[in-house]
């Protein structure tokens, strides 16, 4: 059958799943119905046996499947996928943040979010857990990642569809072609980056060198094109350097000549496609409270509980403390990971590892970075380090 589509074994475990979230059975009416086809349909479906692409696409969307490409038999061959990590750092180590990477990954590869916000205040390890995310959607385990008990890619599990059973692997393939990060950090125009992601995704010979104000709607159209041909995955990191700060009127509004990134938002998160950009930032762009929807969220970072910053302290700091002190100074910086990573390096090097005196200094308010924000204000600005 020219033009069909079959599911993988796979492809219906994440089906099955979804179904019972909408407390359907497997031959609905009801979902026959949302997905205008026939319950005779739904038991091809079932089967593994082709039926119509457009057919199969409102089965996968009726359970909120938007990323059909996920349920398709044969839709990822074995092909390397294209990354390109760009600026993109490589932590030393990932801690914590479970719950937050389950939470964004069921949000792409599930729920075929079109655009999504990871938020948090400086520190608080937005760009860490969105490295750790792409290497999750690639299937690349983070370097000193500690066992949390979990299957990992590779172990196989048992699943059982009308009375048939397979061995699958556990961890699906990465539901993208192409993958790139790119930094804001130094505010790069609107034009200049799109130009970068054209050229990334093989349209070099169709984008000019010389980019002017005026292309920039152009070379939009242009990336919409290959996010709809494409499955790729963008992420923007340190967005908040466009933005004009919380300090200001207009909470999530842009600097001066950087608005047209606005449009870049909206028509990612309102145009069809296939892909998805996933940004960085200290604050909220205003669109994604005009977008926010099933396929536009944000999520928000707050502080690390005390278990995973004792962890942190011990070690970076190697040296040991106990559930009290630790608790002290987890709330003290709100369990903001880059303020303990911080404070357990002045521990270390200024203390020599004498935690009990950090508490004496912390309390009698002598130290040079008493509060949070004074600490990462040292950080990140250097003229106050002296």
């Amino acid at each position: 059958m020219e033009d069909s589509l079959r599911a993988s074994v796979r492809g219906l475990e994440l089906v099955d799943q979804a179904r019972k979230r909408k407390g359907w059975n497997r031959q609905s009416a009801a979902w026959a119905q949302a997905a205008l086809t026939s319950v005779a349909s739904l038991k091809q479906f079932w089967r593994r046996e082709r039926i119509s692409r457009e057919t199969f696409i409102r089965i996968c969307e009726a359970v909120g499947l938007n990323s059909w490409q996920e349920i398709a038999a044969d839709h990822f061959l074995e092909q390397p996928v294209v990354v390109d990590w760009g600026e993109a750092p490589e932590p030393i180590f990932f801690c914590g943040r479970h719950q937050e990477l389950e939470t964004l990954d069921r949000w792409i590869r599930g729920d075929g979010c079109k655009l999504v916000a990871l938020l948090g205040m400086g520190g608080m390890g937005k760009t860490t857990l969105a490295v750790r995310l792409v290497q999750q959607l690639v299937g690349q385990k983070a370097e000193g990642e500690e066992d949390t008990g979990t299957r990992r890619q590779g172990d196989t599990e048992t699943f059982e569809i009308q009375n048939s059973k397979f061995k699958i692997q556990n961890s699906p393939p990465t539901p993208f072609t192409h993958i790139i990060w790119r930094s804001l950090r130094n505010a790069p125009q609107l034009e200049a980056l799109l130009t970068d992601l054209l050229r990334f995704f093989g349209g070099s010979k169709q984008v000019d060198s010389g980019v002017t104000d005026q292309d920039s709607a152009f070379l939009l159209s242009k990336l919409l094109t290959d996010l709809r041909e494409y499955r790729c995955l963008v992420v923007l990191d340190n967005a908040e350097s466009i933005l004009v700060g919380e300090d200001f009127a207009g909470v999530g509004s842009y600097h001066s000549g950087y608005e047209n990134y606005g449009e870049l938002l909206r028509r990612i998160g309102e145009e069809r496609h296939q892909s998805c950009l996933v940004l960085t930032s200290r604050e909220q762009p205003r669109e994604f409270n005009l977008l926010d929807g099933d396929r536009v969220r944000s999520l928000r970072l707050q502080g690390l509980p005390q278990e995973e910053g004792q962890k942190i302290l011990e070690r970076v700091g190697a040296f040991s403390t106990s559930v009290a002190e630790c608790r002290v100074i987890v709330d003290h910086y709100a369990g903001n990971p880059l303020a303990l990573k911080l404070a357990a390096a002045g521990i270390r090097d200024l203390l020599h590892g004498n935690v009990g005196e950090f508490l004496s200094l912390l309390q009698q308010g002598r130290l040079l970075f008493g509060d949070i924000r004074d600490l990462l204000e040292r950080h990140f600005n250097p003229s106050l380090r002296s």
